[in-house]
């Protein structure tokens, strides 16, 4: 009887494990099955909220300038004014910040497409007007080639080939490009849908920046209810730092972006190098992707210089050079400090890995996001070596095979347990 029993419990045991094994095998099925539904929800949503989004970003790129108004010019200056005290005199200096702050970004915004865009779109277009005649400049310089080097006259089909081909995309594909460009920007600059998400987001970042303090509270008490202190706190602590490496990056990279663009403007101004405004541009933003942000806004820029004039995109090329690596060992550390914690390669892969995944953005917050990985997987790793009594410094660990050089203490302690144990 006993055996039939143990039998059953067997059976038992394993009816139960392969119903839960194909019950999983569905659900698995399912998830898998519905997970294009459910991206395709979160995409609706993730551009519903556009506005949104982009009042958040707002808001905390404005809310350093709106902190600098409040406490160090209007909170001082109302309570000398009014005699009252700093809470008295708080929701004005506040208002009075943040309406300031709104009005000196649109100022900035449309300074910069007042000045930038004309010049941009007339380097555009006298570039696509010019470029018929880039392809006889090339066939002359290969033609000189070939009669100083009668070696490679055997090319000479080849080469006239190609330079036709070159100069049928001049004259036909690069120009009508560079009108599609044109009529395409032109589209997007005055798209009514762009230009309401952005005045709807920045209407959102008005009542983010007014009330910021109140919905900080908020989702503090949130998460405070969903986890436990011990959790919380730690939320907390890493958010912190998030904004801490956050801020200091992406303020770092504006000011540095914006030096790059001044300072390579002046420098070409100075030289004489054509398109110099455009080539401005392209530098001031490509700089704000790091590592890569360098070699996008160079080649390109050099290529149309060169095609230009030779010897002046020889001269652009050796200037900018060495003022990127100017920026990239002075300017740049001086702004950003120490706020990336990351070494060169962790960097380069950052951004391979984000801009594979999400395209430029990707590449754009790339280092930031990771900074913060790398940090906190650094933590993890620390905090259970110290739990099992293992150094947390990597030198340590260059021992012979599999050895780790452990502290005395720990061995001792070994030691002192085996001891025991056999006594």
């Amino acid at each position: 009887m006993k055996i039939m029993k143990d039998e059953y419990k067997r059976y038992r045991y394993w009816g139960v494990t392969i119903f839960l094994a194909l019950a999983a095998v569905v659900l698995l099925n399912i998830v898998l099955g519905s997970a294009g539904f459910i991206l395709k929800v979160l995409s609706t949503i993730v551009s519903a909220l556009s506005s949104v989004w982009i009042g958040m970003i707002i808001a905390y790129l404005l809310s350093p300038v709106v902190r600098l108004m409040e406490e160090k010019l209007f909170i001082p200056l109302f309570c000398k004014m009014t005699k009252k005290d700093k809470k008295g005199v708080a929701g004005l200096a506040r208002g009075i910040s943040v309406t300031l702050s709104i009005l000196l970004t649109l100022a900035l915004i449309v300074g910069l497409l007042v000045l930038v865009i004309p010049q941009v779109v007339n380097s555009v277009v006298n570039l696509a007007k010019q470029a018929p005649g880039y392809g006889e400049t090339i066939k002359g310089w290969f033609d000189k080639l070939l009669a100083d080097n009668p070696s490679l006259s055997g090319m000479q089909g080849f080469l006239n080939e190609a330079l036709d081909k070159l100069k049928h995309w001049l004259q036909n594909d690069l120009l009508q490009s560079a009108n599609l460009l044109g009529t395409v920007t032109s589209g997007l600059m005055s798209a009514v849908g762009i230009v309401v998400d952005f005045f709807i987001g920045l209407i959102i970042s008005i009542y983010l920046l007014a009330s910021k303090e109140k919905f900080l509270l908020q989702a503090k008490k949130i998460l405070a209810a969903i986890f436990s202190k011990k959790n919380y706190k730690r939320i907390m602590a890493a958010a912190k730092e998030t904004h801490h490496v956050f801020g200091e990056f992406i303020s770092g990279k504006l000011i540095d972006s914006l030096v790059v663009g001044i300072a390579m403007f002046i420098l070409m101004w100075i030289i004489g190098i054509p398109y110099a405004v455009l080539i401005s541009v392209v530098l001031a933003v490509a700089n704000l992707i790091p590592f890569f942000g360098q070699f996008i806004g160079i080649i390109p820029t050099a290529l149309l210089v060169f095609v230009e004039d030779p010897v002046k995109g020889l001269i652009y090329v050796v200037v900018v050079v060495v003022y990127m690596q100017f920026d990239a060992n002075v300017v740049s550390p001086k702004i950003l400090g120490d706020s990336i914690g990351l070494g060169s390669f962790w960097i380069l892969f950052s951004i391979i890995l984000f801009g594979g995944l999400f395209g430029v953005w990707g590449m754009l917050i790339a280092v930031p996001v990771f900074a913060m990985i790398y940090r906190w997987c650094t933590r993890f790793t620390n905090r259970h070596l110290k739990k099992k009594g293992l150094p947390v410094e990597a030198f340590a660990y260059n021992s012979p095979g599999e050895d780790v050089t452990v502290p005395e203490e720990v061995v001792d302690a070994g030691k002192d347990e085996k001891n025991g144990g056999e006594q």
